[in-house]
């Protein structure tokens, strides 16, 4: 008996293995379009930057909004169901965008790539809590790692198949990677686990309940907001102003942008190894996580000085892109903290609530940065093979709005509880009222 347990659980993680292929092929998609080939967009559909900015937009809203239901699908019907959908759903995307010949299309391929994706994420914490309870940490950190090399794919590599092919091939060939991982998925279908239903139906009263956490407000209004910042630059402009303003060339301002990618993947296994050691503290990690963009984007606007030698100011810019990409290095210790500051019953809800509200304010920042960079449109130069190159105030301007935001998320990275590794939800609430006829109740 005990060696069919342990048959089934093998089969059972083959086919848990096949999901994370699919998250590595999501995070792949999701770097590399715009930002990676921003450039081959905007010759190919003679793009505005806001235009591009929205294929990001798309993409993060409709993976935000697909937290919704899978917060409530996972708790019902378990992980691998839901992931099996979610994936097809992006294949479908992803098969489209290489043969898009229009906006339409286009943004279709992008919205339907986020809300499939957005069942991959949450369906994956399910599993693993219910596969590896007692290794849920350093699964999840590990996870998050396969994730980040995806991203990392979408960078270097995607750059180098684009050269030598163009871009409708390149994306071509990464559809494909989310193709085979569904056609896996489905041919080790049969080794599922069959879970019975949850039998009490969790709807949207509980996803209220976790957007009126008092802690959960703690991290959308810091790491949540920090880490929209973050994809706002590796997404959208990170490359291209790496190319405009330094004068990089495209493939070391794409391995610039890996690192980007590989930093945080490497700070999230060292942060939940110190989160181990010093026993489950994690609020001085919560605190690092928010003040490294803060750093970054003094480094970003001192570099901007004219006063400085070109040579330093072209590494302090560099220097504060890496820093920026901490603040998504923290990700596996951020989501422990969410699971022990609400109801033990109501993790995917949480995560889930936690998760919407994070890229629902990536697709905001996305937004925001491609309307400024189109503010400066009367300063704009058209080179020779038709790039387009934003002036360096677009991008200073960009960052002083970062620079007071990640302030404010600073100081309040300074109000997120300790933990200890264990769960602190009490259900205490407390009323607050403004101007009189608005009332918030809070829960912590």
């Amino acid at each position: 008996m005990t060696l069919l347990k342990i048959s089934s659980h093998r089969k059972q993680v083959f086919l848990f293995s096949a999901g994370i292929l699919v998250y590595f092929t999501l995070n792949m998609q999701r770097v590399a379009i715009p930002g990676t080939i921003f450039n081959e967009l905007q010759n190919a559909f003679q793009a505005s930057a806001s235009a591009l900015a929205n294929l990001s937009t798309g993409f993060m809203c409709a993976y935000a909004i697909a937290h919704i239901p899978a917060g409530i699908l996972v708790d019902r019907y378990g992980g691998m169901k839901v992931l099996f959908c979610g994936a097809g759903i992006l294949a479908i995307g992803a098969l489209l965008f290489p043969f898009s010949q229009s906006y339409i299309p286009l943004y279709l391929s992008r919205i339907l790539i986020g809300f499939g994706g957005g069942f991959i994420y949450l369906s994956l914490v399910k599993e693993s809590y219910r596969l590896f309870p007692k290794q849920f940490s350093a699964i999840m950190g590990f996870i998050l790692l396969i994730g980040f090399l995806g991203g990392f794919a979408g960078t270097t590599p995607l750059v180098k198949l684009t050269h030598r092919m163009g871009w409708r091939h390149a994306m071509f060939i990464f559809s494909l990677l989310s193709v085979l991982a569904v056609l896996t998925i489905a041919l080790l279908w049969h080794n599922r686990e069959r879970i019975p239903k949850t039998p009490n139906f969790l709807g949207l009263r509980n996803y209220k309940k976790a957007l009126f956490n008092c802690n959960n407000l703690k991290f959308f209004l810091s790491s949540n907001i920090n880490y929209s910042l973050y994809c706002a630059i590796l997404t959208i402009f990170g490359k291209k102003f790496l190319e405009d303003i330094i004068h990089l060339d495209s493939t070391v301002a794409s391995i610039c942008c890996a690192l980007m990618v590989l930093l945080p993947a490497l700070s999230n296994q060292i942060a939940g190894m110190l989160s181990l050691k010093f026993g489950n503290k994690r609020r001085f990690i919560t605190r690092l996580c928010c003040f490294c963009p803060f750093f970054a984007c003094c480094l970003f606007l001192v570099a901007s000085l004219s006063i400085l030698p070109v040579n330093i100011s072209k590494y302090l810019f560099m220097l504060s892109f890496l820093f920026f990409s901490m603040a998504g290095g923290f990700s596996s210790v951020i989501n422990c903290i969410v699971t022990e500051v609400n109801p033990p019953e109501e993790t995917g809800i949480a995560i889930g609530t936690v998760n919407f509200v994070c890229y629902m304010t990536v697709a905001f920042w996305g937004t925001i940065t491609g309307f400024i960079m189109d503010l400066f449109d009367s300063q704009i130069t058209v080179l020779a093979n038709g790039v387009i190159v934003y002036p360096k105030t677009a991008y200073i301007t960009i960052f002083i709005i970062f620079f007071i935001v990640s302030s404010f998320t600073f100081w309040i990275s300074f109000k997120i509880p300790e933990t200890n590794g264990k769960n602190i939800y009490s259900g205490k609430e407390k009323t607050y009222h403004f101007f009189r006829f608005i009332k918030i109740t809070l829960h912590s």
